[in-house]
């Protein structure tokens, strides 16, 4: 329809992101294992997960 509009995103798997943005907003100390096991389930790669997971990373709001 619009071919000179192509919206570019890094990202090729949605639910994946989705999970992480999830992980993202759920994480405190408590439950650090249970979302690792649901990252890991859903095949999201390890050093994502650590990433996601890591307190001090880039992801992490002060």
């Amino acid at each position: 329809m619009f071919p000179t509009l192509a919206y570019v995103c890094r990202r090729k798997n949605y639910v994946q992101a989705a999970y992480v943005n999830a992980a993202l907003a759920l994480h405190n100390e408590n439950n650090s294992e249970k979302l690792k096991a649901l990252l890991y389930s859903q095949g999201v790669p390890e050093d994502v997960i650590a990433r996601v997971l890591f307190m001090g990373g880039p992801a992490r709001k002060p």
